[in-house]
């Protein structure tokens, strides 16, 4: 009798599936960091505009003090551009932005002409 002779396995018995699952890993892999990156970078974003929204509102709110403290007549404790019938102050937001405050003086008080975000 003859022996047979064992067949060694194929490239698409072995070969293919192996290499078509390293190449799913490697697209996960991929993918994975991909979502990763995007992710952080929203999150620095987020961050971001979140420090920038709360120095806008701390700016407002003093401003809106300073308005008060002009209605009621005091004097407040930041430099007034005195214009004649109106009144310019600016505050810092950032290092690069300032809010530009302008009022108009009128027998009740103040009219708020503009209040404006500037760069420096």
């Amino acid at each position: 009798m003859r022996e047979r002779k064992t067949a060694s396995p194929g490239f698409f018995t072995m070969g293919a599936p192996l290499l078509l699952t390293a190449l799913l890993v490697l697209m996960l892999v991929t993918f994975s960091l991909l979502s990763l990156s995007s992710a952080r970078e929203e999150q620095r974003r987020a961050e971001l505009m979140a420090q920038r929204s709360c120095a806008y509102y701390a700016a407002c709110s003093q401003a809106e003090a300073v308005l008060d403290r002009l209605t009621c007549g005091e004097a407040p404790d930041i430099p007034l551009e005195d214009q004649g019938d109106t009144l310019r102050f600016r505050l810092p937001i950032t290092e690069t932005q300032s809010l530009s405050v302008t009022l108009r003086k009128e027998p009740g008080g103040y009219t708020v002409v503009s209040w404006t975000v500037e760069n420096n």
